[in-house]
């Protein structure tokens, strides 16, 4: 009389929502991060985000007159979560005070 093992319950991957372009396989694509929509004083809508320490900021081109040019501008900025970037000499003082020669 054969046993039958107990089924095992699988588990699957949270879904993600759909963010990859359609005819890209999603295992090729890299994530950089994430856009927000936001809105202007002038009630125009942008986008912003993050990557790595720089402010990522996507804007309508208001000056698109031919098919050629960019329907959108990006600008990268500082982050201001993060002004306090490290200078040169602060690495090498931290590095010179953990190497013992």
């Amino acid at each position: 009389m054969a046993t039958k093992k107990p089924k095992t319950a699988t588990s699957t991957p949270q879904s993600q929502p759909e963010t990859q372009a359609p005819d890209t396989p999603k295992a090729d694509m890299i994530q950089l991060g994430g856009l927000w929509a936001n809105r202007t004083k002038d009630g125009e809508i942008y986008f912003s985000g993050y990557l790595g320490n720089a402010k990522l900021l996507i804007f309508k081109n208001k000056f698109k007159t031919e098919d050629k040019h960019p329907a959108f501008v990006m600008y990268v900025a500082p982050n201001p979560k993060n002004n306090s970037a490290p200078t040169q000499d602060d690495i090498e003082k931290d590095l010179s005070a953990d190497i013992p020669f």
